[in-house]
């Protein structure tokens, strides 16, 4: 849309990543949505009808896993974290059209009928993979939840890259698997796991791209 110019007949939409619920903002959030704040807001004065949206990301590992160091559950933890956002956000005069969370209903139940639709379509098939098991506990350990040596460098790592050296960990890697739950020795399981079939909506995808790689060039070549 950078070529494009404003207002135009349909609504824009400004958005950013959503910052998981996990802890204190830093400047790198400040800086993306200070730039967002200015855009829609440069948009506005442009007479441009726009919405400025975002939200806290509640879901994930590493909230689970500090919820359970703080002996609370992960969405009384994550809540938490999303208020101090929403009073860290006014502090620094950023307007949000509406600054939601990803445990909403609303969010929910959108979620839930698309992943429905897409299985429905057959956009969603099954496959057999190795997943880290706590035996004593009897339940998979994610990513987070494993630790072990990293055979590249001989460091202390998690189940998905070793913080020492950067390289990403494939299941199985970690050398003297533990689980961080009880410091067992983990075992690996074979488990049924579904997965959403990307290469469907390949032809889709690669017009997108392209379609996109053409506003960049066009926006780079505009006087």
């Amino acid at each position: 849309m950078a070529h494009t110019p404003f207002p135009t007949d349909h609504p824009a939409i400004v958005t950013c990543g959503l910052p998981y619920a996990n802890g204190d903002l830093h400047i790198g959030h400040l800086r993306t949505y200070v730039g967002g704040d200015v855009t829609a807001r440069a948009l506005q004065k442009l007479g441009q009808p726009t919405a400025f949206i975002s939200g806290s990301d509640m879901h994930g590992t590493p909230i689970a896993v500090n919820a359970q160091k703080e002996g609370v559950s992960p969405e009384k933890f994550a809540l938490q974290w999303h208020e101090k956002y929403q009073n860290t956000f006014l502090r620094f005069n950023i307007e949000f059209d509406n600054y939601g969370h990803t445990d909403d209903e609303t969010n929910t139940a959108l979620t839930q009928e698309l992943v429905r639709s897409l299985d429905e379509r057959g956009h969603i098939y099954e496959s057999e993979v190795e997943v880290a098991w706590d035996a004593d506990v009897d339940q998979p350990l994610p990513d987070r939840y494993i630790e072990g040596i990293y055979p590249y460098c001989g460091a202390v790592a998690r189940g998905d890259e070793c913080e020492n050296c950067g390289r990403h960990l494939e299941p199985g890697e970690l050398e003297e698997p533990r689980s961080v739950l009880t410091g067992n020795s983990a075992e690996y399981r074979v488990r049924q796991h579904k997965f959403f079939r990307l290469s469907d909506f390949q032809t889709y995808l690669r017009k997108f791209i392209d379609r996109l790689e053409g506003n960049r060039k066009r926006a780079q070549s505009a006087p």
